[in-house]
């Protein structure tokens, strides 16, 4: 990783992040030291591709199914996520 780690022990979440500009920030996010939620709701191909990438540049991720509009669904991706890597910041 050769970004500052301005974000170092922090915990996203990014919904949406299995394509586009969501998987692009969140590979932002972990390039500055967050451990990153990647949350998608129908691909979970793409999703844990945006992991691995994540991963193979020495950061931390975890792809997360739910759908952004249940909000049931997104606090159990919450508690998971927060399970995994720590409160979500």
């Amino acid at each position: 990783m050769t970004e500052p780690q301005l974000l170092k022990d922090r915990v996203v979440l990014i919904t949406g992040a299995s394509r586009g500009i969501g998987a692009a920030t969140a590979a932002l996010m972990a390039r500055h030291g967050a451990k990153v939620g990647v949350n998608y709701l129908q691909s979970a191909q793409a999703a844990q591709a945006v992991v691995a990438a994540i991963q193979a540049d020495g950061g931390q991720a975890l792809a997360l199914r739910a759908d952004a509009t249940d909000a049931g669904q997104v606090q159990a991706m919450v508690a998971s996520l927060a399970a995994a890597f720590g409160p979500v910041d």
